[in-house]
């Protein structure tokens, strides 16, 4: 739905300020229902003032383009970090991991704690809260980020029959499409302390139904039960944390992050490190340290007005698959009458995030017995088949997890090529690929392809892209100008080189 776009603002005497912006895409700015939620996540990101949340500097409307201008942050999203500890077959410290959630729960309180100009409380409620908007710098910072579907009372109302944010990180309530309060947030952020602390997945499912049921649902095997030297104080803030009745659960952030600054403290002992900040900043400065590289490079090219032919992917290690919950814990809901009793295939998800859309006709009938827990209607809707009632979950001994190799990267990428103007005709390495704006599927490889776009009466574009990752190009089109004659008898002066471009002044 957005795009983010990495640059950096300069004014006199050598100031600079590297920033990040985050665009609506074109096809999406006359959408004025996106328009508005974009710009309620402004309103609401840029009145958090809070060292744990992304700044946000200013939002601004040029050509009808609607953009964020946010504070750059050099560092990993809680995903990543997960996925590269996956990787490089090192456990994430339980210490280190619970402070980042800790510091996650002061930034979210924060937000719950905003209030508008009369000092009333606006009710902002996250709903996002998921591995890819926790973000960890380089430095050992820890920033809540994406208020993109988060929602304020004075907001605009979202549409009925909507679920927004990641299914696999949602409330029992929010899958449910109920009313939420920043309760919904403490069980989002109780589900990436139970992974982060345990390195494998707890509502991870092969669809969005799936996921909805088992987090409504499908018991949550203790910690324990997975690492039998799992910390009973951490446990217990899991425990409390993903209480399905939210009237168990902590009441805000700020009294979860106390208990979990307290586990801090009992488990390091007399041996406490005198900084999880600089423990947090030791760990990612040495397992990313090809990543910082990437980052550093690019910015350097940035700033020297250089090409940058290369850009780090968004996500590291984005094709890893993390484990799941040992299944023989979490019983599967029984399968369709007819159906292979064998499970489907894996799907992946993609790490950008999705907006699940619920039809109206899942609120009831199967699906809202499923979620809801109560009788099945006698009717189905038309089109959905019916399913043959739960079994009660059977005592099973939990087995030994098993680690399964993660699977190989995806053999082809994709490559989003526009133009501007758009229409341009799109080559690579010669061939035709289409008119931008354009997706073209390439074999994934390190050789650079040769991309070319021309449309009659511009200057024609030549790049080189290294097909190693997804990525988006806008190349810009600069008219055809026909030189003017020479006067008569006037000998026409020499052509003078094209200066590099360079970065414009944003105000």
């Amino acid at each position: 739905m957005a795009e983010i776009l990495f640059g950096r603002m300069v004014g006199p005497h050598g100031f600079e300020r590297l920033v990040a912006m985050k665009r609506i895409l074109p096809h999406l700015a006359e959408d004025h229902n996106f328009v508005r939620m974009f710009v309620d996540e402004a309103r609401i990101a840029a009145s958090i003032r809070h060292a744990r949340v992304v700044q946000v500097h200013e939002l601004a409307c040029i050509d009808g383009e609607y953009f964020l201008v946010m504070e750059y942050l050099e560092g990993e999203s809680v995903g990543g970090l997960m996925r590269r500890a996956w990787v490089r077959r090192e456990p994430l410290d339980r210490l280190l991991s619970a402070h980042i959630i800790a510091e996650a729960c002061a930034g979210l309180h924060a937000a719950h704690e905003l209030t508008d100009a009369t000092g009333a409380s606006r009710h902002v409620v996250h709903r996002d809260v998921s591995p890819q908007n926790v973000m960890v710098t380089y430095a050992g910072e820890v920033k809540v980020l994406d208020f993109g579907v988060a929602k304020a009372a004075d907001s605009a109302r979202t549409q009925g029959g909507q679920v927004k944010g990641k299914c696999e990180y949602m409330s029992p309530e929010q899958c449910r499409s109920e009313p939420l309060d920043r309760r919904s947030d403490v069980f989002s952020l109780g589900i990436l302390l139970y992974e982060l602390t345990l390195g494998c997945r707890l509502f991870k499912r092969d669809s969005a139904l799936l996921a909805f049921y088992a987090i409504c649902h499908e018991p949550i095997p203790p910690p324990a039960e997975i690492d039998p030297t799992y910390p009973p104080a951490l446990a217990a803030i899991c425990a409390r944390a993903l209480a399905r009745d939210r009237g168990d659960r902590y009441p805000s952030m700020l009294e979860m992050r106390r208990d979990l600054v307290a586990a801090i403290r009992g488990l390091a002992g007399a041996e406490r490190r005198a900084s999880e900040d600089e423990a947090l900043a030791g760990l990612m400065t040495r397992i990313f340290a090809d990543r910082i590289d990437e980052k550093r490079e690019m910015i350097r090219r940035a700033r020297a007005g250089s090409s940058i032919e290369r850009i780090p992917a968004a996500e590291a290690d984005a094709q890893v698959e993390l484990p799941d919950v040992p299944r023989a814990a979490v019983p599967p809901p029984a399968p369709a009458p007819g159906g292979d009793d064998a499970p489907p295939p894996r799907r992946r998800w993609i790490a950008a995030g999705i907006v699940v859309t619920v039809l109206a006709a899942a609120a009831t009938g199967g699906a809202a017995w499923l979620l809801g827990g109560g009788e099945p209607a006698p009717t189905m809707p038309r089109g959905m088949a019916e399913t043959a009632p739960v079994p009660a979950p059977r005592e099973t001994a939990p087995a030994p997890p098993e680690t399964a190799p993660a699977p190989p990267p995806p053999r082809t990428v994709t490559l989003v090529i526009d133009s501007v103007p758009a229409g341009a005709e799109v080559r690579i390495d010669g061939q035709p690929r289409g008119t931008a704006p354009c997706t073209i599927a390439v074999p994934r490889g390190e050789t650079p392809l040769a991309v070319a776009v021309l449309r009659d009466g511009f200057q024609p574009v030549d790049e080189r892209v290294v097909p190693d990752a997804d990525q988006k190009l806008v190349i810009h089109l600069e008219p055809v100008r026909a030189p003017a004659p020479p006067a008569r008898g006037v000998r026409a002066p020499p052509s003078k080189k094209k200066e590099p471009a360079v970065f414009e002044r944003f105000e």
